[in-house]
């Protein structure tokens, strides 16, 4: 037996082997979601969530009004879609989003203006895995966000 000796009293600590763990059922994990998709435009939205689901994964959509860390907290995203033709909540809440998807090292696919070394030198400042320079197409869409999930 240990006993802790706190002032003048004293209480018998029970041996490691006996004392209850918490197991991973008591534990509130993030639930895993595969893509988060982040543009102001429902058209890029709509198209990039049918690539996704199609390829078999799940994915949700931020929006503006959503606090970017809350919800990233409460979710935990593989991959991310990042719009800087539409950004959601312009370029300062994109800013919020990125710094909140960077801390949980969330892979990311940017999608940017057509000959823009602006937009291309944020997604690589970002840290993105793939640089989209304009439109977005259905194919090709499909094989880099499969090729990105895997």
């Amino acid at each position: 037996m240990i006993v802790h000796a706190v002032g003048l009293t004293s209480e018998p600590v029970a041996p490691a082997a006996r004392q209850r763990r918490a197991s991973t059922a008591d534990v509130a994990w993030p639930k895993p979601v595969d893509w988060l998709v982040l543009s102001a435009d429902r058209a890029t939205r709509d198209r990039v969530l049918a690539a996704i689901r199609r390829d078999g994964r799940s994915g949700h959509v931020g929006f503006a009004r959503a606090a970017a860390r809350s919800m990233i907290g409460a979710t935990r995203y593989r991959c991310a879609f990042i719009d800087l033709l539409h950004p959601v909540g312009g370029r300062d809440g994109l800013a919020a989003w990125l710094r909140a998807l960077r801390l949980e090292r969330t892979r990311l696919v940017v999608r940017g203006r057509d000959d823009d070394i602006d937009d291309e030198l944020a997604a690589r400042e970002a840290g993105a895995a793939a640089f989209l320079p304009g439109e977005v197409d259905g194919r090709g869409l499909d094989r880099l966000l499969a090729e990105i999930s895997s």
